[in-house]
């Protein structure tokens, strides 16, 4: 007998092609619900102490491995969280 327990939110994985940090991990974690998100709104929950190109570098960072990806440019730009069933 066998007995999976699903989980019931999204989980950010610990490792993709490399491990993540701790700060991206985050992100993904805040773009788990169904929403999109802008930078500002992502920069106050996750991580406001932290230099704007540094999270603007692991946003980049996320999108190449895949796990997420924006929509927009500058100010008007939204990120969200890439479902596994989306077609690339």
């Amino acid at each position: 007998m066998c007995v999976r327990f699903l989980p019931s939110a999204y989980i950010a994985p610990h490792r993709v092609a490399h491990d993540l940090t701790p700060r991206q991990r985050k992100l993904l974690q805040a773009l788990a619900g169904r929403e999109a998100r802008a930078f500002g709104q992502l920069r106050a929950e996750v991580a406001p102490e932290t230099p704007e190109r540094t999270l603007r570098d692991d946003l980049i960072h996320l999108k190449r491995l895949g796990l997420i990806d924006s929509k927009g440019m500058g100010r008007g730009a939204v990120w969200f969280l890439k479902r596994p069933n989306e077609a690339e």
